[in-house]
C-alpha cells in the first residue's frame, strides 16, 4: 500500500522498547557531559533531525536538473556518506577515514587481512561478509498507486 497513506493513519510511529532519546559519547565511548555537569543526549523522536537532513536534499539537489536514474545513484552515494558520518560521531570504535568510498575500504580491509592476519579496522563490517539476498534499499515513491500504475 501507499507508505504516505500508512504514515497518515498512524501505522508508523515509536516501536515498543526502542529508546529515541540516548546519552551522547566521545569517540572512545565515554558519556558527555556540558560545562556544569549535565549529560548531553540526543533524542531522534522530534522531527528536528529529519527535518534538517530534508533542508540539506533541497538544498543540494533541489536545483539539479537531473533524470530519475541519476538522481536515484546520487541519493545513494549521499545516503552511505550520510551513514558514515553519523557512525563516525556516534559509534564508538568506527573508524574516522576522510572518504566515503566504502568498496575501497572494504578491499584495504581484505587485502590488509590477508597479507597480515589482522582487521584494519575492527569495527568496520566488509559488505563482503553479508550473504546476498532479494532485499533492496531505494528510494520510496510516496505518490498514489494509480499515479504508480499511469507512470509505469
Amino acid at each position: 500500500d501507499n507508505v504516505l497513506r500508512e504514515i497518515l493513519a498512524g501505522l508508523a510511529s515509536d516501536l515498543p522498547g526502542f529508546l529515541f532519546c540516548k546519552q551522547r559519547v566521545d569517540s572512545r565511548g565515554e558519556p558527555l557531559a556540558d560545562s556544569h555537569g549535565n549529560a548531553l543526549y540526543d533524542c531522534s523522536r522530534s522531527s528536528n533531525h529529519p527535518e534538517a537532513h530534508h533542508k540539506g536534499l533541497v538544498t543540494t539537489f533541489g536545483t539539479w536538473n537531473v533524470g530519475v536514474w541519476m538522481a536515484s545513484a546520487l541519493l545513494k552515494w549521499h545516503r552511505q556518506c550520510y551513514n558514515q558520518r553519523v557512525s563516525e560521531r556516534l559509534r564508538p570504535g568506527f573508524p574516522v577515514l576522510g572518504m566515503c568510498d566504502k568498496w575501497l575500504i572494504d578491499l584495504l580491509q581484505v587485502l590488509v587481512s590477508l597479507n597480515w592476519s589482522f582487521l584494519l579496522f575492527p569495527e568496520w563490517s566488509n559488505t563482503a561478509d553479508y550473504a546476498p539476498t532479494d532485499e533492496t534499499f531505494d528510494t520510496v515513491p510516496l505518490h498514489s498507486t494509480e499515479l504508480g500504475a499511469a507512470i509505469n
